[in-house]
């Protein structure tokens, strides 16, 4: 939404954006009708003064009971005032906590549709302020803006009219004032867009380092990184602070200004009233009747311009909320393929993470991984082999070549078919706050409690599992907090195995285990693996030194492939990691350094 729009069509822009069921658009009109009447109601006590006013003064000869006559309908009108504001305020109410829930439940589902790499690029603090924050002000504005709009368009019409009716000098006198008190807003109105969007950025800011404060808690203070880590905490707070202060300081002046004015119209009305009533203009009942409307005729718009502030916020966040809207799922198949079987082919693959910016991360890539066999990604910290795992299952679509899985291009298969034969574990293992049995078993939701403690057992959990309170029925702690690094992988490694895809990805599967689990765990996957076609990312090349074939990465490209021994006589790449890994693994803190 951009800054040069009018505040009246980004409204307009906001109200179709939020894309309002057929029900509640009818809550919204009956409740923006009701308001309109209510608002048009508050008007009846000063026609009744003003009659009144004219009637005594004038010799109208009114009876005794004139008084209460009026009093009576002063008090109806506020009665159905009251009902009408009543009804109003329920029905934008309802219109707005049900939109509130279309817009999270159709957020939540647009990003199940979006594609993995998605989240990979897409901060935890944004979303998390998109769906919690930016929506929950989208309340205000649906529940209390809309109907005080319908009366601020409606009544200021109608007190003009009137008086414009009575005498058009008095109409002129009481919009007087809308120019002043806009002229006094628009001091601070340049770039104030970016300052709000400004204001959003420090407020994503101050949401992801809550996040990661509360998430690594326990890498904090294990590393005695608490001071550290808090005075980043606090230098996004005092960021979020300053721009609230700036924001504050700037609008003080000058909402001021707006306030005196647009709260004093009788500033020229009065003097020109009196002036048309001295001079016989208008008589006395109009004067008073004038009068009364245009203290009246500023209060809807007062209203509505009180939420300026908020109404820009809300504006910036529907701008971010539509970039998330905008983001689309990966192009579907058009003819979806049937891959023959499990093998994987990567041919000739190019690959950028933003398409027409920034260089390949992967470039000329062609490899395969055979049905059933087990190939290994080896290269240095930035080689590709991650970014080669994510573009199986279709994290991104590459940039050049193709990727095929039983000689189907992944961009020809269907998506559900895709990630049914896909399993993959990377290295951020996220667990669930639930027992660990449901957290393994969220690899397959059919499998029995047996199925799901044999799978436990070979991926080396069974012990430490049997060791706490609850056993299964432990809960794992949000996002796995019960556990430590270790047991995390070892219970994401089980609840990948457990699903009945015949392709596994697996990155640093052991990478958080000790020596001797390692080298149990490495035993029971080549049990468990045996007939899945696996492609694994390994750091320590003597877990993967046994794997039927070993691709070497370098830079993004493919310098060799082949098995350990055949990679030990022909390729220098690999011969040096062979090496290195080896002056590490006889490195001698306390003696000698190895010579390499």
């Amino acid at each position: 939404m951009e800054a040069r729009k009018g505040y009246v069509a980004q409204v307009g822009e906001l109200i179709r954006g939020l894309g309002f069921s057929p029900v509640n658009k009818r809550r919204l009109q009956l409740a923006c009708a009701a308001s309109a009447c209510a608002a048009l109601l508050g008007l009846v006590p000063c026609v009744v003064i003003a009659v009144l006013v004219d009637g005594y003064a004038g010799g109208g000869g009114f009876g005794p009971r004139a008084p209460l006559a009026a009093g009576v309908v002063v008090v109806a009108a506020l009665l159905l005032r009251l009902a009408l504001r009543t009804a109003a305020g329920g029905l934008a109410h309802a219109a707005a906590y049900e939109t509130m829930y279309e817009i999270r439940t159709g957020l939540a589902g647009h990003l199940t549709r979006l594609p993995l790499g998605f989240f990979a690029d897409a901060a935890t603090g944004r979303l998390k302020k998109l769906m919690v924050d930016d929506v929950e002000e989208f309340e205000g504005f649906i529940a209390h803006h809309i109907e005080d709009l319908a009366a601020a368009l409606c009544m200021p019409f109608l007190v003009l009219g009137v008086m414009a009716w009575i005498d058009v000098r008095m109409a002129l006198a009481a919009v007087a004032v809308i120019p002043l008190a806009m002229l006094s807003m628009s001091f601070a109105s340049k770039g104030y867009m970016e300052e709000t969007q400004r204001y959003h950025t420090a407020q994503e800011n101050l949401n992801g380092r809550i996040i990661e404060f509360v998430r690594s808690i326990y890498e904090i203070k294990a590393f005695a990184r608490s001071v550290a880590e808090l005075d980043k905490f606090a230098a996004a707070i005092d960021e979020y602070q300053q721009v609230v202060e700036r924001w504050a300081r700037r609008w003080a002046l000058p909402r001021a200004g707006f306030v005196v004015f647009i709260e004093n119209s009788l500033l020229f009305t009065l003097p020109v009233g009196l002036w048309l009533y001295l001079r016989g203009s208008v008589g006395i009942g109009e004067l008073v009747l004038c009068l009364l409307l245009s203290m009246q005729f500023s209060t809807p718009i007062f209203k509505v311009l009180q939420q300026n502030d908020a109404l820009l916020r809300i504006f910036e966040g529907f701008r971010r909320m539509k970039e998330v809207w905008d983001a689309r799922p990966l192009p579907p198949a058009v003819s979806p393929g049937a891959p023959k079987d499990a093998g994987i082919v990567f041919d000739n693959v190019s690959f950028r993470y933003a398409e027409g910016e920034g260089e390949d991360v992967l470039r000329g890539v062609s490899f395969t991984a055979p049905q059933g066999k087990v190939t290994a990604l080896v290269g240095l910290s930035g080689s590709g082999k991650s970014t080669i795992l994510r573009l199986i299952p279709r994290f991104w679509d590459v940039t050049g070549g193709s990727i095929r899985v039983g000689g189907v291009d992944v961009r020809e298969m269907d998506e559900a078919v895709l990630m049914r034969m896909v399993a993959f574990m990377f290295q951020e293992n996220v667990l669930f706050n639930e027992s660990l049995l449901e957290n393994i078993r969220l690899g397959n939701a059919g499998a029995d409690d047996a199925a799901v403690r044999a799978v436990a057992e070979q991926a080396c959990c069974a012990d430490f599992i049997g060791a706490m309170p609850g056993g299964y029925g432990s809960p794992a702690g949000e996002l796995g907090g019960n556990l430590s690094g270790g047991e995390r992988q070892r219970v994401a490694l089980a609840r990948t195995l457990l699903k009945p895809a015949p392709i596994l990805l697996l990155d640093e599967a052991t990478a958080y285990a000790d020596a001797f689990t390692e080298a149990n765990m490495q035993a029971a996957l080549s049990r468990v693996l045996e007939g899945r076609t696996v492609i694994m990312v390994a750091h320590r090349l003597e877990s993967i030194a046994g794997a039927d074939r070993i691709v070497v990465l370098d830079k993004g490209t493919v310098v060799d492939a082949g098995r350990h021994e055949e990679l030990l006589e022909r390729c220098p790449a690999y011969m040096a990691m062979w090496n290195l890994a080896q002056c590490n693994a006889n490195w001698n803190p306390v003696g000698e350094v190895a010579t390499c």
